[in-house]
């Protein structure tokens, strides 16, 4: 009659190759997908061990502090701080005063943390101003 064993294999990779093959393919172009994307992140992670991070000007990673308050004084008076992060060349400190601001061009931070008290000089380079006053970016000129 209609019998043709070659027709009726062929019929059953029709099947076979729709929920077994396609869905394999699939899985495999998304594991090799997420590998390259995973190639970029570790290109990245490479460059942070180089102390050059993509997409910043920054030559030496951030490190965000928490709990260290810093005591910030331009040529007269001072006033307290938040340590927002800080990097081996900079410092990031929040909630200073305007006064500040306009006093002085370079500044004496001690910060007190945990592991001690650090005093050092910075050069501001840049300020944004915020409800609780400024948030300050500086450039760690000299460590005691």
């Amino acid at each position: 009659m209609f019998y043709h064993p070659e027709l009726i294999v062929y019929l059953w990779l029709l099947p076979v190759s729709i929920l077994i093959v396609l869905p394999l393919l699939f899985k495999t172009g998304c594991a090799l997908y997420l590998q390259t994307s995973r190639g970029k992140t570790a290109l990245n992670s490479t460059a942070l061990n180089n102390n050059v991070v993509a997409n910043e000007r920054r030559k030496h990673p951030r490190v965000a502090v928490s709990g260290a308050r810093a005591y910030v004084a331009g040529h007269c008076e001072g006033c307290e701080a938040i340590v927002e992060n800080i990097s081996k060349f900079g410092i990031c400190v929040k909630n200073l005063p305007q006064e500040l601001m306009n006093e002085a061009k370079k500044f004496k931070v001690i910060v007190t943390t945990q592991a001690g008290n650090f005093e050092m000089f910075v050069n501001p380079r840049w300020n944004k101003q915020r409800a609780a006053g400024h948030r300050v970016g500086a450039e760690i000129d000299v460590i005691r």
